[in-house]
């Protein structure tokens, strides 16, 4: 009985160092609410301020990264459609955002003023995604049923319409000119513009475009109608084995795509395109992706953002939510992260900015990990949450959180059993019954029961009459196991002489009789499960000889 163990209330956590965590926290910087579902989200930095573009059903709102006041607020401007709006697209520049809305109309507006400064010729299928080209000079759109349409931004026309996937076009992206170099030999052609973009459909298809404006020669030209002609031609069609939800650049020359469980990357700077690299095993379908020059954040179904390395792929840390992702969006220099969630909520985190600089590469790895203070995580699932990536074993460090003592520990580890009841009876219920069970474990459960004066006596039994409901199968031993040795150690009789008031002695009886017929009536009830336990077993016996005959 000399030995002391501490009372053991909650499971040891253990805490993960790490830093990588350390340089990516994110910390909550603005939210809100919105009536309709987010459609879409992208930050535009205008004149060096930063601020994100929200799209709704028909709505397209500013809004500040950080918490401003309302004479502020007042400054942030809004467009209000008449239509439902189907998709939005945001210049690189972050001076025009491209429209498209159920009319199967397509506006350009200035997101400054939130104007229309253009509108565009009418499609004939009502569009699904559309996107600025590197150049500026052309919006390319997709409709609900695959096909492609370039519309010319200086005059508002659609110049060419071609089917290109067998299902929804989902998401399109621009390409800058220079991942791709295929001169063209024609003598008749003496300037060639080319416009190379992606688009992804949930034909499980990623396909590489090649969007030629050829202007020919004088001489070919006089020949033939017409001397200005364009060309769409399929570079390359990559299998994602999903419908494709969401396709980005990162680290310049890398194509990523999300659809399905299934993130793919693929090289475009080699001759087959090839993947590189995927990330698998999410719950869910991933539904949105985003990046810049350094992270890359993915958005799940599954309640969780999930952020890695743009240049290594490695996992860097994840954000849970009670609703599943629609939207994510990233700011340049990943200063601000975007979630949009099902129910029309959305919510900003801005990046911590690190104390400590980068330092050289001659510094030791040991004194790097000396000056840098480790960001505590919740548990090693929580680092596991990247889904198929594994710490190594230089970047993360595991410690055991030190067990606090509390004051019930001390009177335990000196022997005050009787002060630590009293105080086990203020805290909770799951406190009184692990005092129980580590006393009945050192065999001095008899003591707290031992010469107690009417008052406490009577204040235990209350207590334990009040809270049976909340006990166990296993407590109710202990429970029989304390009444039993109140009955004898505190001299019941000796109580009721002490008190010769009729209530005080019909108190201890009500008491001692209710917590009885509750631990008798819980095992009748096990004693008729085990009952019913092996009447079953008899019958499956029965019936499996009857098959075996």
């Amino acid at each position: 009985m000399g030995d002391y163990i501490p009372i053991e209330i909650e499971p040891k956590r253990r805490a993960l160092y790490s830093e990588i965590l350390s340089n990516n926290r994110y910390l909550y910087s603005n939210s809100g609410n919105e009536n309709e579902t987010i459609k879409n989200l992208e930050f535009r930095i205008f004149n060096g301020e930063t601020s994100l573009l929200i799209t709704t059903g028909n709505k397209l709102k500013t809004v500040s990264p950080i918490k401003i006041n309302e004479e502020n607020s007042s400054k942030l401007t809004s467009f209000n459609s008449k239509n439902l709006i189907t998709a939005t697209t945001l210049r690189k520049d972050g001076r025009l955002c491209g429209i498209s809305m159920e009319n199967n109309e397509c506006i350009a507006l200035d997101t400054e003023t939130m104007t229309v400064v253009r509108r565009f010729e009418k499609s004939s299928e009502q569009l699904s995604s559309i996107a600025f080209s590197c150049d500026k000079s052309k919006i390319i759109s997709g409709t609900l049923t695959g096909k492609v349409s370039i519309l010319e931004v200086s005059s508002g026309e659609i110049v060419f319409t071609a089917p290109a996937h067998n299902d929804m076009i989902r998401c399109i992206l621009p390409l800058e000119n220079k991942l791709f170099s295929y001169p063209n030999h024609d003598s008749s052609i003496i300037n060639t513009l080319n416009i190379y973009f992606a688009t992804c459909s949930y034909d499980f298809n990623i396909k590489i475009w090649c969007f030629s404006e050829l202007k020919q020669a004088e001489n070919y030209a006089a020949s033939n109608a017409s001397p200005n002609k364009y060309q769409l031609k399929v570079m390359k069609t990559l299998k994602h084995n999903f419908p494709v939800e969401c396709i980005d650049i990162i680290n310049e020359n890398k194509l990523i795509s999300c659809g399905g469980t299934c993130i793919k990357i693929w090289d475009l700077e080699k001759t087959e395109f090839e993947c590189i690299h995927s990330i698998a095993n999410f719950a869910r379908t991933i539904t949105t992706i985003s990046s810049n020059e350094n992270i890359f954040a993915v958005g799940c179904l599954d309640h969780n953002v999930c952020i890695y390395d743009s240049k290594t792929f490695e996992f860097i840390r994840s954000f849970n939510y009670n609703k599943g992702i629609v939207k994510v969006a990233t700011s340049n220099c990943s200063s601000y992260i975007a979630i949009a969630l099902e129910d029309g909520s959305w919510s900003i985190r801005k990046k911590v900015s690190s104390e400590i600089k980068e330092t050289t590469r001659d510094v030791a790895n040991e004194d790097i990990n000396n000056l840098r203070k480790g960001y505590r995580t919740g548990t090693i699932r929580y680092y596991k949450r990247g889904r198929a990536v594994s710490a190594n074993a230089m970047d993360i460090e595991i410690k055991n959180c030190k067990k606090r003592q509390t004051k019930l520990d001390r009177l335990l580890r000196s022997y005050s059993y009787k002060k630590a009841l009293e105080i086990a009876l203020k805290m909770s219920w799951p406190h009184f019954i692990s005092l129980l069970k580590l006393l009945s474990s050192r065999g001095a459960l008899h003591l707290i029961a031992r010469e107690n004066e009417y008052e406490k006596t009577i204040k235990l039994l209350k207590y334990i009459s009040k809270n049976m409901g909340k006990c166990g199968p296993y407590q109710f031993i202990l429970i029989s196991e304390l009444i039993e040795h109140i009955l004898h150690e505190s001299n019941i009789v000796r109580l009721l002489n002490q008190n010769k008031s009729v209530e005080n002695k019909n108190e201890i009886f009500e008491c001692i009789k209710k917590i009885s017929q509750k631990v008798s009536l819980e095992t009748k009830q096990h004693v008729l499960l085990k009952e019913f336990k092996i009447a079953v077993e008899i019958i499956i016996q029965n019936c499996k000889k009857c098959l075996v005959n």
